[in-house]
């Protein structure tokens, strides 16, 4: 299956869409603005993994930054394994020789449907040889949720369910359940958010 990696190519770049302040406020930690907290950085953490756990259940992109898709082949068509894809920067892979190389411009073309959003390879062009190995092509674009696209309310409030589930159960195992699962009242709000749901 495609793997999708972060980079981190500009500042600012994966911006949680939970802030210190919301984290704080949520799980109840009083502390005054400007100073730090015992568990700020178990928050940050925590915060990080609500939206990792809300990204996977949902595959979708809830921070805005430059990202990768990992390939094997240079198909046809390429169906990205996440949304929103904004735009497409640039592939690359390893030819034969075992050199990386850059695909030239206009072979793909960026279909950016926000739910099902593709690479489509130009009519009658030859795809260049590649040497027989996992990863082989790296798409590189930019997606997710940014300043003009804010993360639905819905969404946010699913990751603070989760962030006060995992604040609540630090221990690796709770009776009956894993804090690592998503709370059901975090399930019910980013069900209707799934790809391939019409959202």
């Amino acid at each position: 299956m495609p793997r999708v990696l972060p980079m981190v190519a500009m500042p600012g770049a994966f911006d949680e869409p939970i802030t210190l302040a919301e984290a704080r406020a949520h799980v109840r930690v009083d502390a005054a603005e400007g100073e730090s907290h015992p568990d700020d950085s178990k928050l940050l953490s925590m915060v990080t993994a609500a939206r990792q756990a809300a990204e996977q259940f949902t595959e979708r992109l809830f921070t805005n930054g430059t990202y990768e898709l990992l390939l094997d082949e240079l198909p046809c068509i390429v169906r990205f394994p996440v949304a929103p894809v904004g735009e497409l920067l640039g592939v690359q892979y390893i030819g034969e020789d075992g050199q990386p190389a850059d695909l030239a411009a206009g072979i793909y073309r960026l279909y950016a449907h926000p739910d099902q959003p593709g690479l489509y390879s130009t009519p009658g062009v030859a795809m260049p040889s590649l040497l027989d190995m996992p990863g082989a092509v790296r798409v590189r674009f930019k997606g997710g949720h940014g300043p003009g696209n804010p993360v639905p309310r819905a969404v946010v409030h699913a990751m603070l369910l989760t962030l006060g589930h995992l604040y609540d159960n630090r221990e690796e195992v709770v009776t009956g359940t894993t804090a690592t699962q998503l709370p059901e009242g975090a399930k019910a709000l980013l069900w209707p958010y799934r790809r391939g749901l019409g959202v």
